[in-house]
């Protein structure tokens, strides 16, 4: 079974908790980490092998969806 690396971007705490317990549930899912802005989202990205994202619209004020236009390079 191929285990699948995964992000959770959102700055309500409780959302991200509620959403890692959901997830937390199925042994293909593993958790590499809650960023809760956009910038700790960037670092995440840039540094570690992310297969998945679960990304908030609505970050701190901010779209999420900014971070598409970011126009970073992803690691393969």
């Amino acid at each position: 079974m191929v285990v699948k690396q995964y992000l959770i971007i959102d700055d309500a705490e409780p959302d991200a908790f509620y959403l890692k317990g959901l997830l937390s549930r199925f042994t293909f899912f593993n958790l590499v980490g809650i960023a809760p802005t956009i910038e700790s989202a960037i670092q995440f990205l840039s540094s570690q092998s992310i297969d998945l994202v679960f990304l908030d619209i609505s970050l701190d004020g901010q779209l999420g969806l900014s971070l598409l236009k970011t126009g970073m390079t992803l690691p393969p």
